[in-house]
């Protein structure tokens, strides 16, 4: 509960852009904290009263000032420990053991890295399988064409007589008509 007031206290403060307390505001931090210290918190007094009481009130005032921002930053310490602890236990329940959770990102690193490797050697594999059939291709085209240029050369040779012969027994059947007629 103190808690929640002192750090509504300092929110405030920050907010103001670390602009110096009221005399009201500090007057209200003095009442809420007067438990804390053994010094009474100010109050109104009428004007008959304030001579005599008022060199010890501003003696106390002092003090209070003094030992105000001491306090604040005391407080202000304790409510940013509060909070670090809180927000550390927090994030290690969302993550863990820390070493647990180091050793379980490292076995999962080692296991990419492993596949990674794997994956290397079957994309190498692949390769030299397509080149070797690359090759294979290649040499199977180099045959066919050394084949057509032996079926040409052999088709030259043939060709002129079978040009010739063609050419003969065209005479001949036009002979033969021609003596049918």
């Amino acid at each position: 509960m103190v808690l929640k007031r002192d750090e509504t206290l300092i929110k405030n403060a920050i907010n103001a852009d670390d602009a110096p307390i009221s005399d009201s505001a500090e007057q209200a931090y003095i009442k809420s904290n007067a438990y804390d210290e053994d010094i009474p918190a100010p109050t109104g007094m009428g004007e008959a009263e304030e001579s005599a009481p008022m060199e010890s009130i501003t003696m106390q005032e002092t003090q209070v000032q003094a030992q105000q921002p001491m306090d604040i930053t005391e407080r202000i310490h304790e409510i940013s420990e509060a909070i670090v602890n809180e927000k550390w236990e927090e994030f290690i329940s969302k993550i863990g053991d820390l070493p647990i959770w180091k050793e379980r990102v490292n076995s999962n690193i080692i296991g990419i890295k492993q596949e990674l490797i794997r994956t290397q050697e079957r994309f190498d594999n692949l390769e030299k399988a397509v080149l070797g059939k690359v090759g294979e291709y290649g040499k199977g085209i180099e045959e066919i064409h050394t084949e057509m240029k032996a079926l040409e050369k052999v088709f030259e040779k043939i060709l002129e007589p079978l040009v010739s012969n063609v050419k003969e027994l065209d005479r001949i059947t036009e002979k033969m008509k021609s003596m049918k007629k």
